[in-house]
């Protein structure tokens, strides 16, 4: 993350340090233009990693990010449930992954690690644009088995993807 420079939480406001972007690309632009690297994406799940094995089990970010409503709103009704609606084949599967990721408890999630949230950095990436932080709050525990994906739906067994 960049350096926070200065915070005031009353008025809502932080400072943080900036990142030139001849030295800190943004990682959506870079794949606009075709520059597509395994290493930029295996730094980025090595981040990811670390910053779940970091968080697991943290008590102080449970109560810190504990943001169930503001998560559910910006990233599971929008993008699951909204696509279980549009997809009635796809719906079971997606309500149950909808529903076990709410009740994970395991580590922090940032929320939104797409590519225009990513600065390629010379030694590292940098995730920003973490307003859908969440550590969901204590509840019961998922199996973590994945659902199984319906038949004649594709997935990455077949290399097809349908929309």
């Amino acid at each position: 993350m960049p350096e926070l420079l200065a915070h005031d939480p009353e008025a809502g406001l932080f400072a943080m340090a900036y990142l030139p972007p001849e030295r800190y690309p943004v990682r959506k632009a870079q794949l606009l233009y075709g520059e597509v690297r395994v290493a930029t994406a295996a730094a980025v799940g090595e981040l990811l990693g670390s910053l779940h094995a970091a968080s697991a089990g943290d008590a102080a970010l449970v109560a810190r990010f504990a943001t169930d409503d503001n998560f559910h709103a910006l990233r599971i009704e929008p993008y699951l449930l909204a696509t279980a609606a549009a997809h009635p084949a796809l719906r079971p599967v997606l309500q149950d992954l909808a529903d076990r990721t709410a009740r994970t408890r395991l580590a922090l999630v940032h929320g939104d690690v797409s590519p225009e949230n990513i600065l390629v950095g010379p030694a590292a990436p940098v995730l920003l644009d973490a307003e859908c932080a969440w550590y969901p709050a204590e509840s019961a525990e998922s199996d973590g088995a994945l659902p199984p994906v319906p038949e004649g739906v594709g997935g990455p067994e077949t290399g097809e993807t349908h929309a």
